[in-house]
């Protein structure tokens, strides 16, 4: 992971000369949100109640552990074969939600590749989620789902539904701006 250059207002825990389990727990408790992958420090952001901007995962199953004021920002997958990005209803198939180790190989020899979030769409979902979240009280703010994330939400929940036994349900979807951009996916 690269050194993040020194920003006002922003620390880089990854690299931070006091990096310790205190301070994994406390910066989890008391952050505004929590923006990284789905590794398991997600979890203990989670735990506290603080919201998750979670990026950089192909791993459609993170959604399944998310909150409504949460936000998910996928990377996306395309086939090698015809340059089509997978579709969401591909996404929510047991062949795929069962993909959890040796993502990369799997996803390879599926015959498909990684679509790396672009700074833009990280920056876009920031935003996002710091207008549903007060700096002062660190609660979350009345907010309203866009259009396309009532739209990826209900239909996430219909594949659900149609593909599990399990009473799986998703709460949150990708930004609205990330889904404007790749609205195809979820026709």
């Amino acid at each position: 992971m690269p050194i993040v250059k020194t920003k006002k207002g922003v620390i880089d825990y990854a690299h931070h000369e006091k990096k310790s389990d205190f301070w994994d727990v406390y910066l989890s408790a008391r952050s505004r949100f929590y923006l990284g992958t789905d590794s398991g420090h997600m979890v203990m952001a989670d735990y506290f109640g603080v919201p998750s901007l979670i990026s950089e995962t192909p791993l459609i199953s993170t959604l399944i552990g998310m909150n409504r004021y949460d936000l998910f920002l996928p990377r996306l997958l395309k086939d090698n074969k015809n340059g089509m990005k997978m579709k969401l209803k591909e996404y929510f198939t047991p062949d795929y939600i069962s993909i959890q180790t040796n993502v990369e190989k799997s996803f390879k020899n599926k015959g498909l590749a990684l679509i790396e979030n672009t700074d833009e769409d990280i920056l876009d979902a920031t935003k996002e989620l710091m207008d549903r979240t007060s700096p002062q009280s660190r609660s979350i703010k009345n907010f309203n789902l866009g259009k396309l994330q009532k739209e990826f939400i209900e239909k996430g929940n219909q594949l659900l539904k149609k593909n599990f036994s399990l009473d799986l349900v998703v709460h949150t979807a990708p930004s609205e701006k990330f889904l404007e951009k790749n609205s195809d996916i979820i026709n």
